[in-house]
């Protein structure tokens, strides 16, 4: 085999002499076609992500809304209850004073706004953040309910059926079989794990707990409206009395963020004692309305606020005005756990503009109370 070697040098050297690069026109297209499309990938990808945190922030704003209205209707619907007592039931509360405001006859109490938070019980009122709305609510605690053995009205002590755990000085309730009866008291002493006492103590004014009054209405241990020698007797209920309020604070998990909040009444080592709870950050206004029926109907023709319910035109509010209640509707102002938007947004919440740029979101619903008016 030969090769022409004239041949192949010359091909070699047309090959060579017909090889080409890119030109720099084409190099620059190139990259610029690249850059459009990296650009296009980044904005689906900044995108993306704005969907993601927009929507953790939506599902944050619901998901406390949904926890804070869940928790509010519970307590609402039952405030007032004490077992099977309803408005035509006698009932005796012994309970000296109303401790910070969380003793009462009324099931619900409101505190509005517009008076500032110097009106809410002083529990919690140095807390609560201006502009805003506070709810307290007083029932049995209908879970832990126990049936009554006896009652002896001398040695004023009840003996239960079952063990209870109760503690000294803890508010509690009581309703007789018939419903006639109920009757709100500490326990003075706690004789065994099965009997409670209501003696007269620090507490309590008087012992007596048959018959209709309050502590305002005794001289002493003289209480006109009292039944000394009645019982209660099997079938009566007796359970824990509790005393929730409801208002806005500062966060104590997230500082800068407004929260829902719960004091509760508490009976601790012999001592009665608030306890403050957080319930769901980012509730940033709260306000309360309550339907009421002025003209004794039965209907509900009227939502007033806490600073106009004085149903009796007798110049005051007071118990008897609150047990008009049937029920409270709610508005809540909710916002989302860090700022979201690049241009300040402005929403109307109770005839003030919010402006920011958190993310903010109205909710609203109406509560029927079961226990009032019945």
């Amino acid at each position: 085999m030969s090769y022409d070697i004239d041949n192949l040098s010359l091909n070699t050297l047309f090959i060579k002499k017909n090889e080409k690069g890119y030109s720099l026109i084409e190099l620059m297209v190139t990259l610029l076609i690249g850059m459009i499309i990296l650009n296009g990938v980044f904005q689906v990808v900044i995108a993306s992500k704005r969907n993601y945190l927009d929507h953790k922030e939506i599902s944050y704003i619901q998901e406390n809304a949904r926890f804070a209205l869940d928790t509010l209707s519970r307590d609402i619907r039952m405030a007032g209850y004490i077992g099977c007592a309803n408005n035509n039931t006698e009932q005796v509360n012994i309970i000296s004073g109303d401790i910070m405001g969380f003793i009462g006859t009324a099931g619900i109490a409101g505190f509005d706004d517009t008076s500032g938070t110097g009106s809410f019980p002083v529990g919690y009122r140095h807390l609560a953040l201006a502009n805003t709305d506070s709810l307290l609510i007083r029932r049995g605690e209908s879970e832990d309910e126990f049936l009554v053995r006896n009652q002896n009205p001398t040695t004023k002590n009840i003996t239960l059926w079952d063990n209870h755990n109760f503690e000294v000085n803890q508010p509690i309730a009581i309703v007789d079989g018939s419903c006639s009866f109920s009757a709100v008291f500490t326990a003075s002493t706690i004789k065994g794990p099965n009997s409670v006492s209501h003696e007269a103590s620090a507490n309590n004014c008087n012992d007596i707990i048959r018959g209709r009054y309050t502590c305002s209405e005794c001289s002493g241990t003289n209480c006109p409206r009292a039944l000394p020698t009645a019982s209660y007797q099997v079938g009566a209920r007796i359970m824990p009395l509790i005393s929730h309020a409801y208002f806005i604070g500062d966060s104590s998990l997230l500082p800068g963020t407004p929260a829902l909040k719960r004091q509760a009444m508490v009976a601790h080592n012999g001592a009665l004692t608030m306890r403050t709870e957080e319930l769901a950050t980012g509730i940033e206004n709260i306000q309360f309305m309550y339907g009421v029926d002025t003209n004794s109907d039965g209907i509900i023709n009227e939502y007033r606020h806490a600073n106009n319910m004085d149903i009796n035109n007798d110049g005051f509010t007071d118990s008897d005005d609150w047990e008009n209640v049937y029920t409270v509707k709610i508005n809540m102002l909710l916002r989302s756990k860090s700022p979201v938007f690049s241009d300040p947004q402005s929403i109307q919440f109770n005839g003030r503009a919010y402006l920011g740029l958190f993310m903010r979101q109205v909710v609203s619903t109406t509560i029927q109370i079961r226990n009032q008016n019945i």
